[in-house]
């Protein structure tokens, strides 16, 4: 899997696992506060009929004139308490032995009450209050749902996994169909190439140096055209033959190769370097070099020059061109995006160079101003 699909599934899953956590999420907050209010209703009940029991018992020893024995009985589950009209305590234990003012409701720590009338004005009870000795937490809900949710989760992740190449098999076919017709297009670029690279050798004897000249920079030109196109299938890292290499040595070869191409187009390069040594891809060291020089070349003025610098392990190309706009500086590095469109080109060599760069950690830094000129430098 190449890494803009990698990047493309990742934020796919992404969108997916975080949006199906956010419903789920709103879907047990409901069922949770749901749980709750059930449990709630059913304490509720339980103490209305708590009451209503103790209540029909003082009653009926009221009525059948009894000797006073209230019989608030130990429970379990709640505190009961018996209070007069003065709010006087008359039987049983709450925990701070007040009445609430409210007929039912729920304390500070969580525990419900229930206040019930109706015993009132017989045997000198008024109040009934019953509150739970400890609050009906809806922990067990809370558990559930979590661990439905820590088993849900994973498995729904792998299954969005799984459905995410799916759908992304057909983009990928059509990646690759790309990728194929790249690779067989500039393996046809390839031959004439070094076809027309023979022949400029033997002509050179029968042909004048003013046609040789035009026939080698125009080649050169098509082998950088073949070279872009070649870089953009080299997706994966295990193609690079990283070993160490001279930059000096790297910026030689290309400033001979570019030389015909500068010299068509009346265009001086001058070079100041020295030795700087790092370990990369010496084809990708190239690339590097070669797609900033075609554009300090290609958007030069004529008779304008080029310069090239490396020291300190600090390469700089300078040119005296056409210069880019402000504002057109921050996307000079994306694909088939050109800042100047009065020169061919297809709005690759940047992108290349920036993604060289960033697979070897080289910091790029650009100035330019419009009918001044560029300045590309690299801290290799």
């Amino acid at each position: 899997m190449s890494s803009y699909e990698r990047h493309a599934l990742w934020r796919f899953l992404l969108i997916y696992v975080l949006s199906t956590l956010i419903l789920i999420t709103i879907t047990a907050s409901l069922y949770y506060q749901n749980e709750k209010s059930s449990i709630t209703q059913m304490q509720r009940l339980k103490m209305a009929h708590l009451s209503s029991s103790i209540a029909s018992e003082i009653i009926q020893t009221h009525m059948q004139a009894k000797k006073c024995c209230y019989f608030v009985r130990p429970n379990d589950e709640f505190n009961i308490a018996l209070f007069s009209s003065e709010n006087a305590l008359i039987d049983g234990k709450l925990k701070k032995n007040e009445i609430p003012k409210m007929e039912f409701g729920s304390y500070d720590d969580g525990r419900l009450f229930y206040v019930d009338k109706g015993a009132q004005n017989h045997l000198g009870v008024d109040y009934i209050v019953i509150e739970e000795k400890n609050a009906q937490t809806s922990d067990a809900t809370l558990n559930k749902i979590l661990t439905v949710i820590a088993i849900l989760f994973p498995l729904l992740s792998i299954f969005v996994y799984f459905l995410a190449r799916l759908f992304l098999a057909p983009v990928r076919e059509k990646i690759e169909e790309l990728d194929r017709f790249i690779k067989n297009s500039t393996h046809e670029l390839n031959t004439p190439i070094t076809a027309l690279l023979l022949s400029v050798n033997s002509l050179k004897k029968n042909v004048d140096e003013k046609s040789i000249r035009r026939i080698e920079a125009s080649t050169k030109t098509l082998y950088q055209i073949y070279e872009g196109l070649s870089f953009s299938t080299l997706q994966s890292s295990s193609e690079r033959i990283n070993e160490e290499i001279d930059f000096k040595s790297v910026i030689e070869q290309s400033l001979d190769f570019f030389e015909p191409i500068a010299k068509s187009k009346k265009i001086i390069l001058k070079s100041e370097l020295e030795s700087a040594h790092f370990i990369m891809d010496k084809r990708l060291a190239s690339a590097l070099i070669n797609n900033i020089l075609t554009n300090a070349i290609k958007y030069n003025k004529p008779h304008g020059t080029v310069k090239i610098s490396l020291k300190s392990s600090k390469l700089c190309i300078n040119d005296n061109g056409i210069g880019i706009e402000l504002k057109e500086q921050r996307n000079i590095f994306n694909r088939y995006v050109r800042a100047n469109s009065s020169v061919g080109g297809f709005g690759i060599g940047l992108d290349i160079v920036k993604r060289i760069c960033d697979e070897y950690n080289i910091k790029i830094d650009i100035k330019s101003k419009l009918d001044i000129g560029t300045d590309f430098c690299l801290f290799i």
